[in-house]
Parts: structure tokens; sequence; C-alpha cells
């Protein structure tokens, strides 16, 4: 169903799909030469499609380009913290410049620079049949701009580009959305599109070495988790005073295990869903 507000045109499904074969519906009903992808809890800055336009003005012929998305001054205490945190590679690893308005130059992306929520895909890409894969809850977009990126389409990160997003305010939810995140990771190494990667093992044989050390030599576990909490003090406490909320320490400690754990756990849940789905059912 197509509707008009305010000059504008927007697209509304009856039917209740999957977030990545909604996109996929509604892509072949919209028009233009790019399609920009926001989501529902972003805040656009007021020069932002300024900045598109210069983009656009600065790399001939770009595929798809985008930025990072910030956490807002006014958010809560929790959300600022947590905002810092994902900012940090102890926390994200490669994806932290996802989350980083760090004002450097404007460089070639992948898919661990770019996020669905500040995404702009050239139409005609879609008209060429790449698409965003079936049956993801999470990490969609990582199996499409990865599957772009083997094609050889130019794609462009700038971090001047950056978006206001509404980060989790509970660990509730924060442990739900990075258990799926580490799942659908791995779900995607058994894609056709092969989004599989070395540094991708590492959260995973952290947690093996965490959990097998103590079984071998308790001197050495306790040295590894030594080294690797005073890790987790040292950048928790820089970022509680980068998110001006010194006394929310504790926030950030909580956050990093969520992040070094939870995640690693998906993980594993994410090869037993693969091999389920793909070879059992």
């Amino acid at each position: 169903m197509i509707h008009e507000l305010n000059n504008f045109e927007y697209l509304e499904k009856d039917t209740e799909l999957p977030v990545g074969e909604a996109r996929s519906e509604l892509i072949k009903l919209a028009s233009g030469e790019f399609l920009c992808f926001l989501d529902d809890d972003v805040e656009a800055t007021l020069d932002y499609f300024q900045k598109c336009e210069q983009i656009l003005k600065f790399h001939e012929n770009v595929d798809v380009f985008g930025g990072p998305d910030q956490t807002r001054s006014d958010a809560s205490e929790f959300q600022l913290v947590l905002g810092e945190v994902m900012k940090t590679f102890l926390a994200m690893g490669p994806t932290a410049k996802r989350h980083s308005a760090n004002k450097k130059e404007d460089f070639k992306a992948n898919e661990m620079s770019l996020i669905l929520c500040n995404l702009w895909i050239r139409k005609e890409i879609f008209d060429q049949g790449f698409d965003f894969p079936k049956g993801y809850v999470r990490n969609e977009e990582n199996i499409l701009l990865g599957q772009l990126e083997r094609a050889g389409k130019k794609m462009i990160y700038s971090s001047d580009l950056y978006v206001y997003h509404e980060r989790k305010n509970k660990l509730k939810k924060l442990v739900k959305a990075t258990f799926y995140s580490g799942a659908y990771r791995t779900y995607g190494f058994f894609d056709e599109t092969k989004t599989m990667k070395w540094h991708f093992l590492v959260p995973q044989i952290a947690l093996l070495t965490f959990l097998l050390t103590p079984l071998v030599n308790i001197n050495v576990f306790l040295l590894f988790f030594a080294i690797y909490l005073m890790a987790v003090f040292y950048f928790s406490i820089r970022s509680a005073i980068r998110a001006k909320e010194p006394h929310k320490f504790y926030l950030a400690v909580a956050f990093y295990f969520i992040y070094n754990f939870v995640y690693a756990f998906g993980m594993f849940y994410g090869y037993y869903k693969a091999l389920k789905d793909k070879y059992f059912d």
C-alpha cells in the first residue's frame, strides 16, 4: 500500500515478514537512483542530505555509501556509557568504526564499516539480482554488503555522515541483541555469499580458552583472566569518563562482559542453527 504525506510517499506492507524479506518486497516498489535505509529509532542531522550530496559529488560512480551512528547527548546515563563502549575495539572488534565519527577522511568501505541504520545503496544494484538474504533476524546487511564487496562495487564510508541512533536502554535488551548478532554472524558463514573472515574466530577462541584453560592449568588461566580484567577496567573507566558519567563505570564493565561473552555464546548457537536449518530440516 502506498501513502502520501507532505510530498513524501511511504510504502506499507499488510503482511508480516522477516526484516530481510520485507525490505526486498518494498524495494521492488521503490523508485529513484539511490535507496536510503534509516531505522525507525534514528534521527538524521539537519545537514544530513547536504552531506550525502557532497559524497556523491566527490565519489563518482559510488554504489554504496554510509557512515556511523552516534548517541544523542541527552540520552540516558545507561545509553551514553553504552555508546562510548561501542566505539572501542575491545567491545566491537573491527566493527567499532560503525559507531565512531572520528572526522577522518572518507575511505573505501566494507561490510564491517557500514551499518544498515545509515546506508545508501544504488537502486540498480537490486535490479541486478542482489538482495537481502532470507531468514535473517539480524546481520542481514552484512550478507548483502559482503556480496557487493566481492562483486567489486564501489563502497564509501564517511565518518562525517552520521545519524543519532537510540541505544538499548536495558541490560536484557542488550543481551538479547548481542546474542543474536553473534548467532547470525556465524549463521552467515554457511551462506553461499561466504561472510566468514578469520578475525571472527577470535571471540570463539577466547571463550573456549576461558572455559578450558582452568582444566589444564589454573595458574595460566588466572594470569590470562587477570590481564583481561585489567583491560576491561581500563577501558571501562575511559568509556565512563568519555561519556561524562564516571560514577557509572560499573555499567561499562557489564557491557564489556556482555559483548565479549554473550556474543561468543551466540556465535556457537549460530553454528547449531545453521546446521539444523540448512542440513537437517
